[in-house]
């Protein structure tokens, strides 16, 4: 499989603070707060006007390669990986990514009625984009880093889709990273795409599973979307 070509770098940091506005498309038409964590961090009006400040941190933090590269090798394709170059510029860095979600949560009867994520779908907006067909996904996220760091990286393994299967079919993943994080908020672009194809492995006709990862920062991310989960929507 051909190495994905490493992107452009482009930085674009928010700073320590996070703090934006923007106008959700597709708005249902009713008040909501968004919430990082159990926190609440702004709201979100019924014209669908979503205002967001707060100095709040993600509650988990990770090495920044483990946030920023939700593809990892499996234990099956470990050792099948043909590419695997990576260089982080201080590896003590912290990095958490809020999901492209922002979670929001409805009063109801003057209580805040909480959302689980996962397992059940709950009231989000998100920056998700699916482009022209179901095989490209680009989702802007929030990444926060306690400090300034660089993640560079290409990556080309080879697997199955179920590693405990060794008939399973088989799946390629290639990767790369160029993402100059800045110590605080930074928008990061994820772009995905799934490709099938017809190989023959052992003399019989397979369809292979490929998937290809790049990550980069943006200057044009895509707007704020509704997710079309109702507010009222059960809650366990």
């Amino acid at each position: 499989m051909t190495p994905t070509p490493i992107p452009a770098l482009v930085e674009s940091p928010l700073g320590q603070t996070l703090s934006f506005t923007a106008q959700v498309d597709n708005w249902s038409g009713k008040t909501a707060e968004a919430r990082l964590d159990e926190k609440r961090i702004g709201t979100l009006d019924a014209s669908g006007k979503l205002s967001v400040s707060t100095d709040s941190v993600p509650r988990y933090l990770y090495g920044a390669q483990t946030a920023l590269l939700p593809l990892p090798p499996t234990a099956d394709q470990a050792p099948k990986c043909s590419l695997d170059q990576v260089t982080v510029s201080d590896p003590q860095a912290q990095v958490g990514r809020v999901d492209q979600r922002l979670l929001r949560e409805e009063k109801i009867g003057g209580q805040l009625q909480p959302l689980l994520w996962p397992p059940l779908p709950v009231p989000a907006v998100e920056r998700v984009n699916d482009g022209q067909n179901s095989q490209t996904e680009t989702v802007t996220a929030l990444i926060y880093a306690d400090r300034d760091v660089l993640v560079r990286e290409q990556r080309t393994c080879r697997g199955t889709l179920w590693p405990w299967e060794s008939y399973g079919p088989p799946d390629q993943q290639a990767a790369a990273i160029d993402v100059q994080l800045r110590q605080g908020w930074n928008d990061v672009q994820f772009v995905t795409t799934f490709r099938q194809e017809q190989v023959v492995v052992s003399g019989l006709t397979k369809t292979e599973y490929r998937t290809t990862l790049s990550v980069s920062g943006t200057k044009t991310p895509p707007p704020w979307k509704d997710n079309g989960v109702s507010l009222s929507a059960p809650v366990p």
